[in-house]
């Protein structure tokens, strides 16, 4: 006769006890849920979860708990500590902008190899691509950069001699003028229009080229896409934003002079005497340098961001949101460590 072995019943509070060890802060799904991750978020890897320990499978009732029956935390795996999850955390966004950058580095470079290695034939049909591009970034837009300028320069001088009344404030023109426009905002407010105008228009065309297939269609006919696409406009960019900054100071000048003249009576020969006086060759040095350097990174990262659109056109509004917000971050940077570098 078969012996019937009686199972022991384990009590409700038993369970409960057990319950409240693994579901304890100090065990690994609380962590994951402290830090808004979770096993069933369908995590690849136990290491982006901030966990040191191999993948096995977890405890049972773990696993009844988090809903995710199939891989999980061993026994003897251990959760990071807070600190070493928000350090990790960071080190993953320094990694991906390290990437990122180092990305748009390398289509600079690339850009600048095809530049030097064009031959003579492959000009006829690269010349007319960064004359477009020179004509829509720069020429364009000259007229909105040069009202932009007159405003600016007349607002400027309108603030200040409003602040300066009674201290003689038409003695501080041409000062303020080449500190506040030539220096900065001149070469920012052109950098600003044009990546509002231009650089969404390069972000939009690379990536409905990427979606169509039109690059690909480029290299099966032999022809250098880089050279025929991305060369032409981050040259014509370092071009145009060099040349609208220059007119920018000039139309800002001739604004600020307008003020000075109908406001406080300034002649335009002591106007012209305190602008010299004011500017030095740092200063028209540093706006020659931001304009090549502004021009091409806003083309670089538009046009970078243009062709990380892989799977369908809903990315391209996406793509352009990127493009700007990454053009202006850069442009703003760059002009604060060009400013530290030359003037600190």
């Amino acid at each position: 006769m078969p012996i019937k072995v009686k199972k022991k019943k384990r009590s409700t509070k038993s369970c409960e006890k057990q319950d409240k060890k693994l579901l304890d802060c100090s065990s690994p799904s609380c962590s994951l849920r402290q830090f808004g991750l979770g096993l069933d978020a369908g995590l690849d890897s136990l290491d982006d979860a901030g966990l040191d320990c191999p993948r096995n499978p977890l405890h049972p009732r773990v696993a009844l708990w988090t809903g995710h029956p199939i891989r999980g935390v061993a026994k003897g795996c251990y959760p990071r500590s807070i600190p070493m999850a928000w350090i990790a955390n960071l080190g993953a966004s320094v990694r991906r902008f390290l990437e990122h950058l180092g990305n748009v580095a390398r289509l600079g470079w690339l850009s600048l190899r095809a530049l030097m290695l064009l031959r003579h034939t492959q000009l006829r049909v690269v010349v007319p691509v960064i004359k477009a591009q020179i004509r829509f970034t720069g020429i364009d837009a000259l007229g909105l950069v040069c009202a932009f300028a007159l405003l600016l320069g007349a607002i400027t001088l309108l603030q200040a001699y409003t602040q300066l009344e009674g201290f003689g404030g038409e003695r501080y023109t041409g000062v303020l003028l080449v500190a506040v426009v030539i220096r900065e905002l001149g070469p920012l407010l052109a950098a600003v229009l044009v990546i509002g105008r231009s650089a969404t228009a390069m972000a939009t065309e690379l990536a409905t080229m990427r979606l169509n297939g039109e690059l690909d269609g480029l290299e099966v006919h032999g022809v250098d896409s880089v050279a025929y696409v991305l060369a032409p406009r981050v040259l014509a960019g370092m071009i145009s934003v060099l040349a609208l900054i220059a007119f920018m100071d000039l139309s800002a000048l001739v604004g600020g002079y307008l003020v000075a003249h109908f406001r406080v009576g300034l002649p335009f020969p002591s106007f012209v005497e305190q602008i010299q006086a004011s500017l030095t060759v740092r200063d028209i040095l540093i706006t020659l340098l931001k304009g090549p350097i502004f021009g091409g990174g806003i083309a670089l990262i538009a046009c970078y961001s243009g062709l990380r659109v892989k799977t369908g056109f809903t990315e391209i509004p996406q793509a352009v949101t990127k493009a700007v917000v990454a053009c202006l971050m850069a442009v703003f940077l760059v002009d604060g460590l060009l400013v530290a570098w030359f003037y600190a």
